[in-house]
């Protein structure tokens, strides 16, 4: 009887050391997912910013090859100057 009530203490000292170790795991797992979870809400913040930082440098790339340059610049004034003295001269032809 002896040999049998030291075999179920022993199963009995296994189940124990098992069930303690599986909810070790258990509590080591829902911690890791919560870890997760907060590490994916980063990751996907880290995406927008990336996404709106591109569409920035896209932006940026084409003003920069729009801009025109001083010479450009005063020429197209020039031009602009021209046209309002014509749209004058002409408002007042119309007007006599």
């Amino acid at each position: 009887m002896d040999k049998l009530s030291a075999q179920v203490d022993g199963i009995t000292n296994k189940l124990n050391t098992i069930l303690s170790n599986y909810l070790q795991l258990k509590q080591q797992q829902e911690e890791l997912q919560a870890k997760n979870k907060v590490l994916n809400a980063q990751l996907e913040d880290r995406q927008q910013v990336i996404t709106d930082l591109e569409e920035q440098l896209k932006l940026l790339k084409i003003s920069k090859s729009v801009s025109l340059s001083e010479s450009d610049n005063k020429e197209l004034k020039a031009i602009i100057k021209e046209i309002i003295k014509e749209v004058d001269k002409c408002m007042a032809m119309l007007n006599n």
